[in-house]
């Protein structure tokens, strides 16, 4: 709901536009809330790299997925952009998957997970 949302925020009638921001208040606490633990309690045991793709990624699936209330113009581009980053991220995370380009650069703290 709330990449599409973005979008089409104006057609939304009074109670969707109160429910809408009232999720976009939530929202906001729960990444202010990650970004806060990231900074100040950063724990090394918690994918933080993880949880933010995870938002992206469902920012753009929704893009893609939802389908509008009132098709306008701008609904076809945003899905064309959200299908390109969608297979970029995908092909980014297949091709680090495959090559383990991350593991090679010794990018982790636990000595047990480099590949020798």
């Amino acid at each position: 709901m709330f990449g599409i949302g973005i979008l089409d925020y104006y057609n939304f009638t009074n109670n969707e536009k109160k429910f809408y921001l009232i999720l976009i208040f939530i929202l906001s606490i729960m990444f202010s809330t990650e970004i806060y633990y990231f900074i100040f309690n950063h724990n090394v045991k918690i994918a933080y790299y993880g949880h933010l793709s995870g938002l992206v990624y469902g920012v753009i699936l929704t893009n893609i997925i939802i389908k509008p209330k009132k098709i306008m113009n701008y609904h076809k581009y945003s899905k064309i952009i959200s299908y390109l980053f969608f297979i970029i991220i995908n092909i980014i995370l297949i091709v680090n998957y495959i090559f383990l380009y991350s593991a090679k650069k010794n990018k982790f703290s636990n000595k047990c997970c480099y590949i020798k």
